[in-house]
């Protein structure tokens, strides 16, 4: 909420308007006139969060005069109801946050208007509204059908129009991917798992884009390693697979994958951090444990929902549990592997920290650790924490 704050004070600061946010006074009488403002936002040509602050007078005074008192008021239930009412094309619709932020005696309500790619966001009706205002008058606002709203610099696409075709082009190939780098498009297209075709060997092409594919390389068996887990679960060896993202003919990138015969399936080699064991001391192997984990914003867990695609109950995994999902598909597990997945760096940074904290109720709850030697003895202690860290994990996002 401090982030919030500060930032609209720096928009204050500013005394004027932008493409992602625009203030009102007060909260609209007419809802057709909220559902305008909050498409244009969500249309807006900008990478990042939008906000609609209501409770500031318009530039260039830019005034924090509050909405405490504000018989149109909604908070996120209303809000959210409102627009579940709303015909939009594809059933789809900006997704939005109220949150309040107090200033001295008033009361700031900012609906964030969330960046996704699903521009552009349009009606499939008509949708009128008439309010009376405090003059006695009546206004009717109408926004139209199949009309794409959007908002440029400090200036709405007027209810009667629809926005440029250059914008709505731009929206158009953000929702596709198609003003993407070719592995930042890659790693976009391996979450559509059903639309890849696999010749059932070592080469994979995506349907709607066939210069995008992904081959089986090189292949090693892995004899030697310090992570604990290329033995998993029998101690038996793994092998390490070069997977390639090729772009036609270029190779955008290789990732490591390693495959586990035993259990049948594979896995992309995991981030990597290390967990002082103890703070006072320098950080030597000896004094740290390894801490697998993966980050959604990544090409590895992209590749990971990709290969694990099929086995989810829905056909998706957008938000994938280890737990669930990092065992065999076709027959019964001999367990799991304890890597948990991360939102963002911020996420984990914290829980890293948290973890760090949290290590001597480890170290209590096993009396011979750490026992200081490599090899081995150094992996048994690994994945032991690594099981303990997984569900300090989930305890800590339920918390």
């Amino acid at each position: 909420m401090s982030d919030l704050r500060t930032a609209i004070l720096s928009f204050t600061d500013e005394k004027r308007e932008d493409t992602h946010w625009d203030f009102k006074q007060q909260w609209h009488q007419n809802c057709a006139e909220l559902l305008h403002d909050i498409i244009c936002l969500a249309n807006a040509d900008h990478r990042g969060e939008r906000f609609l602050i209501l409770g500031i007078t318009d530039p260039p005074e830019c005034g924090i005069v509050g909405v405490q008192d504000d018989p149109n008021r909604k908070d996120q239930a209303k809000l959210l109801d409102f627009l579940s009412k709303v015909p939009f094309c594809g059933d789809l619709r900006p997704n939005v946050t109220v949150k309040t932020v107090s200033f001295a005696k008033a009361d700031v309500d900012v609906t964030i208007v969330h960046d996704e790619k699903q521009k552009p966001y349009a009606l499939t009706e008509v949708l009128e509204r008439n309010s009376k205002y405090p003059s006695g008058a009546d206004k009717r606002v109408t926004l139209f059908p199949g009309a794409v709203y959007s908002r440029i610099g400090d200036r709405n696409t007027a209810i009667d129009r629809t926005a440029d075709l250059y914008f709505v082009e731009r929206m158009w190939r953000e929702r596709f991917g198609l003003d993407l780098s070719p592995l930042h498009r890659i790693q976009k297209y391996l979450f559509d798992h059903e639309n890849w075709k696999w010749d059932g060997i070592s080469t994979g092409y995506y349907a709607t884009y066939p210069e995008f594919t992904v081959a089986v390389g090189n292949e090693e068996k892995v004899t030697d390693s310090h992570h604990w887990w290329n033995s998993w679960p029998l101690n038996e060896p793994s092998r390490r697979i070069s997977y390639l993202l090729k772009f036609h003919a270029t190779t955008l990138t290789t990732l490591q994958v390693v495959q586990f015969d035993r259990e049948s399936f594979a896995v992309p080699f995991p981030d990597v951090d290390y967990i002082l064991i103890d703070p006072a001391k320098s950080s030597d192997p000896a004094n740290t444990y390894c801490f697998y984990s993966f980050l959604e914003s990544t090409l590895s867990f992209a590749l990971l929902v990709h290969l694990f695609g099929p086995y989810s109950e829905d056909g998706t995994l957008q938000r994938m549990k280890m737990k669930e999902a990092l065992g065999a598909p076709t027959k019964p597990r001999l367990g799991f592997l304890p890597f948990p997945v991360f939102s963002g760096e911020a996420e984990k940074s914290c829980f890293l920290i948290h973890l760090e904290q949290k290590m001597g109720n480890f170290l209590q709850s096993n009396p011979t650790y750490p026992s200081r030697e490599m090899g081995d003895p150094k992996q048994a202690e690994e994945k032991a924490f690594g099981y303990w860290a997984y569900d300090q994990f989930w305890k800590w996002k339920r918390r």
